[in-house]
């Protein structure tokens, strides 16, 4: 994966920036937002120049010699050892000589987490390094240095490969002055580096040449692994060719070796300096997948994509971008493994989409990125994807006082961090994605929305209620449901007065008394509700109360209070016995299951654990704690969503749900 880039010299980056992309191994989410001009597309745009040889931009402001854009990857050191020692790849000469270039990224590695921040010093601590050395700093411990590279690597205004902007300490440290051997482990590494890694840029804007170049491009990219191996074995195996066994490969390089010896005789009886040689550097022979690929790329040419039986050039620019991102997610979303790790970048994913589908694009791309496990990078001006998004990084880029700003955000501190933001970011946010909805809900009339607090809400939502008939939205927190709520009620009300509900926005009871302010029209298509457990005459009920009325009962509740008691036990005990620690274990196993519950809760008198001694009583605040974390929240959902598959019971919250809905 890339963590970040530097950049200099290239389009609106006049000096030398650190552009963060991932903080940490698990970051494959990453937006950049701001206004027109900022450098957004930039930074996408100069990764293509890295991978894909785009031509430079250069700032005209720039001094050449100090023009360089240089990616840092972090590197699993096991996936990446098994792709460089494979003998379909290398021969066993590329093999050995890989093997010599690990030793080396080992060493190169091993400095920039242990050396490069107390080498780095006085004024040559400049900003754009400051700010490289906290993303290092961040990831300096044990595990990831153990399992992962961390390599600074990028290529000059001349292409040539480089170590800036920290090249002087590594050449003065790691390789002891020789200029030389360095320039030799630097290109090598790039060639591997580019066999490991595709990176695919999708712009707002391609002319007809470009779309169709990166459609061949994508196909190249997107194809099975297994479907390029088979490639790669009709060319090594042999066949009798001249009375002899040879492979295609050989009988290729063979006799273009022998042509090439014959060109060179030729040219040298007019002057003998004059010599066709393979570049420095350079392996002499061709390989498979050098054939292989030319082979694909002819073969994309004559086979180019179509929609309702129109070419892709004959498309709108809209529908063309579609389409390139339609593709890139039917191959990346399924679980065929792929030749090289993809990095997929798209500029402005909602530029020509209907508002009603804006959501449900940022939905998929999230989807490859955390679910399917590939790094995804984004530019947008839509900002309804806000509070969709559960896991990644965002970006602000923009100019305070002339001078470049960054801000960085969390995704998963979306609610905490947003008093941070840029002035309107967060009401825009609320703005788009209800518009979204709002048209959504007009062209499709019969749809029945739910929106709700968190991703762990919607997992069981989802199961006990079925994905077919609701579409649930979790948007981040109790405030934000409440915004919403607000900017949803009346467009709503106006269009759908038959009074039919459409949308439910479910909040928890929080401990805190939230303040709500407003009310809910009669026979609303909107309504809000708050999650409320209670006990009448001994009996635990829930039920789902209106949060602007006064009086009424009010007690903390989560929809874990809410599920099946049964099944909620047994999906956190698995999760205990399968993740927690020995103490916890031993804590748990001081409890048993209350039988007579009828809800999910935890804490209280109606809990369905049911301690078995004093001190499991004392100590069950640990295991509240533990069942507190999100991951581990995120655990217990998935666990019980499975186990809700094999249940045929009744789900008392699926049952007030579903009244709402009458």
């Amino acid at each position: 994966m890339i963590l970040g880039t530097f950049i200099n010299g290239y389009k609106s980056y006049k000096k030398s920036y650190y552009i963060p992309i991932a903080e940490k191994v698990e970051d494959k989410y990453s937006t950049y937002i701001g206004n027109n001009g900022v450098g957004k597309s930039a930074i996408f745009e100069a990764l293509d120049v890295f991978f894909n040889e785009r031509e430079w931009n250069i700032n005209k402001g720039a001094t050449k010699n100090d023009i360089y854009i240089s990616p840092v990857f972090l590197i699993n050191k096991n996936e990446f050892k098994e792709k460089v020692t494979n003998d379909r790849y290398y021969t066993e000469s590329q093999i050995e000589s890989n093997l010599k270039i690990i030793e080396k990224m080992e060493e190169v590695s091993s400095y920039i987490y242990d050396q490069l921040n107390l080498k780095v010093q006085g004024a040559m601590r400049r900003e754009h390094i400051t700010r490289f050395l906290k993303t290092v700093n961040n990831l300096n411990n044990c595990e990831i240095r153990k399992n992962y590279y961390i390599v600074v690597l990028g290529i000059d205004v001349n292409r040539k490969t480089t170590f800036r902007p920290i090249e002087n300490y590594i050449l003065s440290d790691i390789f002891k002055g020789n200029k030389n051997s360095m320039d030799v482990f630097l290109y090598n590494v790039k060639e591997i580096l580019l066999q490991y890694y595709a990176y695919l840029y999708i712009p707002v804007e391609q002319n007809i040449d470009e779309i169709l170049k990166v459609e061949a491009k994508q196909m190249q990219i997107l194809m099975d692994k297994n479907v390029l191996e088979e490639i790669d074995k009709a060319l090594e195996t042999k066949f009798e060719v001249n009375g002899k066994n040879k492979t295609i490969l050989k009988f290729l390089n063979e006799h273009l070796n022998k042509f090439m010896n014959s060109v060179n005789i030729s040219i040298q009886t007019i002057n003998n300096n004059y010599s066709y040689n393979s570049q420095a550097f350079t392996k002499k022979n061709l390989t498979a997948a050098d054939i292989r690929d030319k082979i694909l790329e002819a073969y994309f040419k004559k086979r180019t994509l179509k929609y309702n039986n129109r070419e892709i050039n004959e498309l709108s620019s809209g529908e063309q971008r579609r389409a390139l991102i339609d593709i890139a997610y039917a191959f990346l979303s399924n679980n065929e493994q792929k030749d090289k790790k993809v990095i997929l970048a798209i500029d402005e994913p909602e530029v020509s989409l209907n508002i009603s589908n804006c959501f449900s694009q940022f939905e998929r791309l999230e989807d490859l990125a955390n679910k399917y496990k590939n790094q995804v990078l984004i530019t947008t001006h839509w900002y309804g994807f806000l509070p969709i998004i559960k896991e990644g990084n965002l970006y602000y880029l923009g100019y305070d006082n002339e001078k470049f700003e960054l801000k960085e955000f969390s995704f998963f501190n979306y609610l905490t961090e947003s008093r941070e933001f840029p002035d309107n970011i967060e009401f825009k946010s609320m703005f788009d994605l209800s518009t979204s909805i709002l048209s959504y809900i007009r062209s499709n009339k019969d749809s029945k929305w739910i929106i709700c607090e968190g991703s762990s809400d919607r997992i069981y939502l989802e199961s006990i209620l079925g994905k077919k008939d609701y579409k649930i939205l979790p948007i981040g927190g109790c405030r934000l449901v409440a915004n919403l709520y607000n900017l949803l009620v009346s467009p709503i009300n106006m269009e759908n007065k038959d009074g039919k509900n459409k949308v439910l926005c479910l909040v928890d009871t929080d401990e805190i008394k939230a303040n709500f302010q407003g009310c809910i029209p009669k026979r609303s298509s909107i309504q809000i509700r708050r999650l409320q457990t209670l006990n009448k005459d001994g009996i635990n009920k829930l039920e789902l109360v209106n949060p602007f009325s006064d009086g009424q009962w009010y007690s903390r509740t989560e929809i874990e209070d809410c599920l099946n008691p049964n099944i909620y036990y047994k999906s956190i005990k698995n999760v205990i016995y399968n993740q927690a620690d020995s103490n916890i274990k031993d804590i748990f196993d001081k409890f048993t299951y209350n039988g007579q519950a009828r809800l999910s809760i935890i804490e209280g008198d109606y809990s369905i654990l049911q301690p078995l001694d004093i001190q499991a009583y004392k100590e069950k605040y640990k295991i509240i704690k533990f069942l507190s974390d999100r991951s581990v929240k995120f655990k217990v959902a998935n666990e019980y969503a499975r186990l809700y598959k094999k249940c045929k019971e009744n789900s008392e919250l699926a049952m007030v749900i579903k009244d709402i809905f009458k």
